[in-house]
Order: C-alpha cells, then structure tokens, then sequence
C-alpha cells in the first residue's frame, strides 16, 4: 500500500529540483546578459569586454547544473584567464577573487541535492562581509598613531642570527647585494643575474593571494564541515593579526632601512619579483607592485603570509597521506619564510609570532569545538 507513495515522492523532488535548477539557470543568463549589453553600450569599461571573455562566461552559465558542468568549469578558469591577460590577477580585490570563486562553485554545485545556490550564499556572504570589514580594519590601524615597532623584530633576529640580520647576509650571499662606495644616488640592486629557483620565490609569494581562498572553496565542495571549521580559524587569525597591526605596527626590514635608517647607509631592497623575470612575467611583477602600494605597509608584525601559509599546510595535513605531498605541505611555510626573509618583506621574528597565532588560534577553536560537541551530545 505504501510502494505508490514512496515512488511517487522522489519523482515530485526531481522535478521540484529541475525546475529550480532551470529558474536559477535562466537567472543567470538574464544576468550575463544584462551585464553583455551594459558593458557593450559603453557603459562600464571604455575598450569593452573581449569576445572570449563574454563568449566562456556564457558557456559557464549554460553548462551549470548540467552534466556538462565540468566543461562550465573549465570556462570558467579560462575566462579567468582571458581577464587575467586584459585587466590583470584580481590579487589586491580579495572580493573579485572571492566573487571569482564563488560563480565557479555555482557552476558545478548548481543542482545537487547537498548544496544549493542559497546555502553558498549564505555561507560565503558573511566570510566575504567579514573580509571586507578586516581590509578596511587593517587600513584605518595607523590613525591610532601607536609607535612603530623597529628596533625589537631587529633585535630579535640579530639575536637568533648572533649578531647578524638574516635579510642582509641572504641577499649579499644569495643575491649579490653590496654597499657601493658612494651611496649619493646609488640604489642598492642585485647584481647577480636572476636564478631559476627565484622563480619559486615569487611564485611562493603570489601563493599567499590564492591558496587560503582556493582551500576554502575546496573544502566548501568537499566538506562542508571542514569549511567550516577552517574558515573559523581563517577568520579569527585575520583579525588577531589586524589588532596586533593597530596596536604594535612593525616596520618590515626594507622600510626600517629606508624610512628608519637602521642600517646607516645601507638600503635593503624589495626582491620578491625578480623570479618573474627568468619567464619574462613583467606583468605579474606589475600586479604585486600594485598590490603592495595598497597596503599597509607598516602592516609587518605578525606575518600573516607565514600564518596563512602554515594554515593552510596544518588544514591539509590530516587530509593527505600521500607522503610526497606531505612533504610539500612541510616546505611550504619553510620556503614562505625564507622567501619573505630573503626578500626583505619579513623578520624571522615576524614569522615566528605568525606561527605562535596559528598555534593559538587552532589549538582554542578545537577546544572550543570539542567542547560544542559534547554539549551537543549531552555529555
């Protein structure tokens, strides 16, 4: 007796699905149109959007929630790619990026039965609000004119070095960097030609600009529970780091040359873009300077491009049990330190406080989860 019922109730889901699916489908290409026909009568930018970029980005919608969804997907890294060529890697828009990321999930989630379009709504809205509320609480620290922090990272990698700084002795040996006789106009460049392995330097360093937002929208497909759980901590590690900026700014080893002449004449230059030159990546040199200049840049204590890198790597960790990616997820904070070191954007005791904020922020989220368990389970 109960057989009709039970078969007539998924049939009454499919269809409820489907017709969701098409609405949200339809929705979107009312939208790639509108905004096709905005930026084509001139107003939005003045050269106009490729044909390539709109053409993929159509593709991408079309093949949303459809078994040729992973074809949309593919259209939609190669839109990406087409405007990476044209405007350039939305590096210093963390909300283009997040955007970006979340129109890819929407293809390729559109239609399952475990996730919908209003639950990556709802989960990604507030971590992207959070964000935006963070990058405006990291530019507004320096109006509370607390004094900048100097002499104490110095000290404390002279320490850690015996008398040495770290930044100064790897690019004299690694670079070639040297003090010319007169230092009137001189500017302090390396003169050895660009190696191979700095190509890895920069591409470690543009990693911090997409790993924790890729590792998120993974995880956001994979497990919602784990997303959870690391944007949790993402978060909490944002804005400890922001107070520490407001509260203790840190000048990073190239400004505490330039701006506090701690090192008398010497000048410590930025290097983190020589390794694009080995591939003749000018314009990927180009974004990080712009990044850069829209920052903080008394924003250097912790560093939370060694915080995020170790994350990232600790997230994983329980993940994996490939031993050669482990291996990887090993070296990845390690080759983040040196190259920030290296480049003269961090102290070693820069990076030392980004690992302790790590520790600190998992070490109480997990006891804080473990203890939500147990009170959920009654115990």
């Amino acid at each position: 007796m109960s057989w009709p019922d039970t078969a007539a109730g998924p049939s009454t889901v499919t269809r409820r699905s489907i017709t969701a699916v098409g609405l949200a489908r339809l929705g979107g290409l009312a939208v790639w149109a509108a905004l096709l026909a905005w930026t084509w009568g001139g107003r939005g930018v003045a050269i106009g959007f490729p044909l390539a970029y709109w053409f993929l980005l159509g593709v991408a919608v079309a093949a949303a929630g459809t078994r040729f969804r992973w074809v949309g997907l593919a259209a939609v890294v190669a839109a990406l790619g087409v405007y990476w060529h044209v405007w350039g890697f939305p590096l210093s828009d963390r909300e283009a990026l997040i955007l970006w990321l979340v129109g890819a999930l929407a293809v390729v989630t559109l239609g399952r039965p475990d996730r919908s379009l209003w639950r990556l709504l709802v989960d990604w809205l507030p971590f992207a609000g959070l964000l935006i509320l963070y990058d405006y609480s990291r530019g507004a620290a320096h109006f509370l004119h607390m004094p900048v922090q100097v002499d104490a990272p110095l000290n404390v990698d002279k320490f850690l070095a015996f008398g040495h700084v770290p930044t100064i002795w790897l690019q004299q040996h690694l670079l070639g960097v040297q003090r010319p006789i007169d230092v009137v106009g001189a500017t302090f460049v390396p003169q050895r030609p660009v190696a191979w392995w700095e190509l890895l330097v920069s591409l470690c360093y543009l990693s911090h600009f997409i790993a924790s937002y890729a590792l998120a929208a993974w995880l956001w497909f994979r497990d919602h529970d784990a997303w959870w759980r690391y944007t949790k901590r993402f978060i909490t590690l944002s804005y400890l780091g922001v107070a520490t900026y407001a509260l203790a700014p840190g000048a990073p080893p190239w400004l505490a040359a330039a701006k506090y002449h701690r090192f008398g004449d010497w000048l410590i230059p930025r290097t983190v873009n020589r390794g694009y030159d080995w591939w003749h990546l000018h314009f990927a040199a180009h974004l990080i300077d712009k990044g850069q200049a829209a920052v903080n840049l008394q924003a250097a204590l912790p560093s939370l491009h060694e915080a995020f890198a170790t994350l990232v790597s600790v997230t994983l960790w329980p993940r994996v049990r490939n031993p050669f990616v482990r291996v990887l997820l090993v070296l990845y904070p390690l080759w983040m330190g040196f190259s920030l070191v290296l480049s003269g954007e961090h102290y070693v005791a820069d990076l030392l406080l980004g690992v302790v904020y790590v520790v600190i922020v998992v070490v109480a989220w997990d006891r804080i989860d473990a203890w939500w368990d147990r009170r959920k389970a009654g115990i």
